[in-house]
């Protein structure tokens, strides 16, 4: 060869050497850019929530002034205010830790009590048994060059004159129900008093106000008690330990809905607040330990609740003074041992714990739940930032049963919005990667047969013409758009299946009983030499009439099997002795759509790997007189099954990756079912579904960012496996 010549080719096979080895480690360098990128998005969901001292300086008042009662904060951490025994509300601007203004709300008596309720409003009980519901409010305005300045009202909402009660109240819990109200007053002989204030305007214009007022008696003496923003549920504790729940949905005879002991060694309990959404109740004891309950199931299966202790909080050293429910979400802060402690209640996360030098006396958490105001006993006040993005999620919450408000048990729930406020995100990932596994298990249940046994057939039984028309036919289906499959399999197919299900179930056992009787009956036929020329390489063409005249019987038997067997309906027969769960959209039809573009992927490579196979090896088991089949079964399998099992492997990772098939042809719900009358829903169709719907960098944001990661690691580990499996045995078949 020319010198020239064969220098450009070891030049040119240099270049493309280098060339190939860049390709390969820029594609690793994508790969694990990916997987960075998805972790950076991820990893936020289980960082620490974080605290900040914004500010911390000695509450502007004398010596002599009034005890402070109360404290309240806006939503920018930019103006504070307390209320003091007088009936003061100061007001202070906390950036520079002075007084600002006041508001007056006593004409004389002390004030006893100052309970917070809801956002910035305050129940304001006096000495003299009248009671006052006072609200401030924030409003906030921008200027030309963006200042900020908040402007800050304080109002009365309604008063309840002296005399209003039986006996001057020892506590008071005022909610605002439309124009009316209902107020819940604790009377010194332990008798709770309920009176109820109906607004009604008539077709006139005119305006008139009834009363409404009951008492109940709790016998054991009351330590807290807490009234829904409805109105319509009264929870009370006992210094004897006792929970109850009292429904006020006519508040002229409250009924005692349930009554239990909250725990055995009949332990006080302290304080009670309802959590957001008015679902669940946090209790506080004197052992210092933190409990929410809600109502419940008695036993399983029964249509009887009770209110149950569903998580455990914080564990003081000390009894818990109070406890104070966020108004953002279910999180809840506790004071005891001088110390605060903020938790979430459903995924049981101790998120931030707040502690001065002097104990904490009086808090109060912002609206946003982005800070805490707090003064200790010395009247140092301190103001911390809070930042805890994401308290809903833990390992336990995304991969663990959770025990959900309006729940009968612990499960695995994914359900991120509803129409309400105060909804509970639910983030279990459980059901989607079942969902995931379960359509990828249908799949290749169809696929893998189909596509091994047609590959058999085409490369070693079937005509070379045969194989010209088939092969390139087959692999042409891949390159169909997934998109198109499922909304074929969606709005085509699934009504089909839908309506002769009993037809399939019917085929299945046909086909392989008329194929059976074939066989027997071929068996004696083949005797003749000229009906066996039509064995070579015709085989198909005499399956074709069985596959018809299967499907013929099976569409003609299913009305009389139907009226047999399953009183005229199929369906119901199903709903009730199999499944509850009975979709149009479910796994049959998954398995068909799904496993329409893995059957490309199998049959190819297994199609080459037997092709791979050399020729010497068939000769040879022919000389020895192997017939066909079993030089097919014996030999050729045992040596491409490194590429048969590679293509198995790899229709497996391309279908659990899926994402439009299964979004438009199942009912996408998140439930774990094995069944095949039920959809599903996969990682990557929740991902598809979810991700318009979530706020960047917020908790389903990352949780669907989490979910690509379990993705990846999938993907990851069945290329691995496939990859070692194929080496371990290529090593075992190499001598051949």
């Amino acid at each position: 060869m020319d010198l020239a010549v064969l220098r450009r080719n070891r030049r040119i096979d240099f270049m493309a050497k280098q060339g190939i080895t860049f390709g390969g480690a820029l594609i690793l360098v994508c790969v694990v850019g990916m997987l960075a990128m998805l972790l950076m998005e991820t990893l936020p969901l289980f960082f620490t929530p974080e605290k900040k001292i914004l500010t911390q300086f000695d509450l502007p008042r004398k010596a002599s002034d009034p005890q402070a009662l109360a404290l309240g904060v806006d939503e920018y951490l930019e103006t504070g205010y307390w209320i003091d025994r007088d009936g003061r509300m100061t007001f202070l601007d906390l950036v520079r830790g002075i007084k600002t203004d006041y508001v007056d709300f006593s004409k004389g008596p002390k004030l006893l009590q100052a309970a917070p309720y809801g956002a910035n409003r305050f129940t304001l009980l006096f000495e003299d048994g009248s009671v006052t519901l006072v609200r401030v409010r924030f409003q906030t305005e921008f200027a030309e060059d963006n200042h900020r300045t908040v402007e800050h009202q304080a109002s009365v909402v309604r008063r309840l004159p002296v005399g209003t009660f039986a006996a001057a109240p020892v506590k008071v819990q005022l909610r605002a129900i439309g124009a009316g109200l209902l107020a819940v007053a604790q009377l010194p002989d332990n008798r709770l008093q309920l009176v109820a204030l109906k607004v009604e305007e008539d077709f006139l214009g005119n305006v008139s106000e009834s009363r409404f007022e009951s008492f109940i008696n709790a016998e054991d003496p009351v330590s807290a008690y807490s009234l829904n923003e409805a109105g319509t549920q009264l929870y009370v504790a006992t210094e004897t330990g006792k929970l109850m729940l009292w429904s006020l949905k006519d508040p002229e005879e409250p009924s005692l809905s349930d009554l239990q002991q909250a725990f055995d060694d009949g332990r006080k309990l302290t304080d009670l607040a309802l959590l957001f959404g008015d679902e669940s109740i946090v209790v506080g004891d004197s052992a210092g330990q933190v409990t929410s309950w809600f109502m419940a199931p008695a036993s399983e299966g029964s249509p009887e609740k009770k209110l149950t202790r569903i998580h455990d909080l914080s564990q003081f050293n000390s009894p818990v003074q109070r406890v104070t429910a966020s108004l953002r979400n279910k999180s809840v802060l506790s004071l005891a041992d001088g110390k605060i402690e903020l938790d979430h209640s459903t995924s049981e996360r101790n998120l931030v714990s707040f502690e001065t030098q002097a104990p904490i006396t009086h808090f109060a958490f912002s609206t946003r739940g982005n800070g805490l105001l707090a003064m200790d006993g010395q009247d140092k006040v301190t103001l911390w930032s809070v930042d805890a993005p994401h308290p809903e999620g833990s390992w336990q919450v995304y991969f663990g049963k959770v025990w959900y408000e309006n729940y009968d048990a612990p499960a695995y729930v994914w359900q991120s919005s509803a129409g309400t406020d105060d909804f509970e995100p639910k983030f279990s990932l459980i059901p989607l990667i079942f969902g995931s596994l379960k359509g990828t298990l249908y799949a290749m249940l169809f696929a893998v047969p189909i596509a091994i046994f047609g590959a058999l057939y085409t490369n070693q039984f079937a005509s070379r013409r045969f194989q010209a028309i088939v092969k390139p036919a087959v692999e042409i289906t891949a390159a169909v758009p997934s998109v198109i499959i499922g909304f074929l399999a969606a709005l085509w197919l699934a009504p089909i299946v839908d309506e002769w299900l009993l037809s399939f179930f019917l085929f299945i056992l046909i086909l392989p009983l008329l194929l059976s009787l074939f066989l027997l009956a071929w068996a004696r036929l083949r005797t003749n030499l000229k009906i066996r020329l039509i064995e070579q390489s015709k085989e198909l063409y005499l399956a074709m009439p069985l596959l018809l005249m299967a499907i013929g019987m099976s569409v003609w038997l299913q009305p009389m099997v139907q009226d047999w067997l399953f009183d005229g309906s199929f369906k119901q027969w199903i709903f009730d002795n199999i499944t509850k769960n009975y979709d149009q959209r479910n796994s049959i039809v998954i398995s068909f759509a799904l496993g329409f573009i893995v059957i490309p992927f199998i049959f190819t490579m297994t199609d080459d790997a037997l092709s791979s196979v050399p020729d010497s090896l068939k000769a040879a088991s022919a000389a020895l007189g192997a017939s066909r089949w079993q030089t097919t079964w014996k030999v050729l399998l045992p040596s491409a099954s490194p590429g048969l099992f590679a293509g198995t492997i790899l229709g497996m990772g391309r279908a659990i990756g899926e994402t439009m098939i299964v979004l438009m042809a199942t009912g996408n719900t998140p439930i774990i079912d094995l069944s095949m009358f039920n959809g599903m829903r996969t990682l990557s169709a929740n991902i598809a579904v979810e991700i318009p719907e979530a706020p960047v960098g917020g908790s389903l944001y990352r949780v669907l960012f989490l979910s690509a990661v379990i993705l990846f690691c999938f993907t990851f580990v069945i290329n691995s496996l496939a990859e070692l499996f194929r080496y371990t045995l290529r090593k075992k078949y190499a001598e051949f």
